[in-house]
């Protein structure tokens, strides 16, 4: 009983005196689940809050990226775009709205492409890019900038004997 009492006072002067943490304990159940489908959903689900962390907007704005809030993940995809811009970055399809980029784009020697990437994101102009603003933009651009597919195209279909076909050509 004693036990308890200097527990609880314990943790109200620890939270008065601003010690105190959000975190809060997890009681476990009786496992029905093996303990390795256990371990395997905590990585998975912190492999998702890692990612869900890099994509929130950083508290202060980069001097890199003109005072404008981002996540990590956003300012990358931004590069690639300001990267397409500067004409560093070449953007190939699949022709089946698939995209791949390839290239590298140096702020110091374009800062005019990243500067027209991130105003061009910012469409209701509040300096906060979401993740929505830049994917839509990354779409726009590189449907735009998108160089014809670089392998062959396989149509396939029934021809008029009723037979499976698959024809071979590169381009479109």
């Amino acid at each position: 009983m004693k036990s308890i009492k200097n527990t609880i006072i314990t943790g109200l002067v620890a939270l008065l005196a601003g010690c105190a943490t959000g975190q809060s304990a997890r009681t476990q159940e009786p496992s029905v689940t093996s303990p390795v489908s256990t371990t395997r959903y905590d990585s998975v689900s912190s492999r998702f809050d890692r990612l869900r962390e890099l994509e929130r907007p950083m508290g202060g704005a980069s001097a890199s990226m003109n005072g404008y809030v981002m996540g990590a993940i956003t300012e990358v995809k931004l590069k690639i775009i300001a990267g397409v811009y500067s004409g560093t970055v070449k953007v190939t399809s699949d022709g089946k709205r698939g995209f791949s980029a390839e290239g590298t784009y140096c702020p110091l020697a374009h800062p005019e492409a990243m500067e027209k990437a991130i105003k061009e994101a910012d469409v209701n102009c509040d300096k906060i890019i979401t993740h929505k603003e830049v994917e839509q933009l990354t779409q726009k651009v590189f449907l735009q900038y998108a160089a014809p597919e670089s392998f062959p195209h396989v149509d396939e279909g029934i021809d008029a004997e009723g037979d499976l076909y698959k024809r071979v050509h590169d381009k479109l």
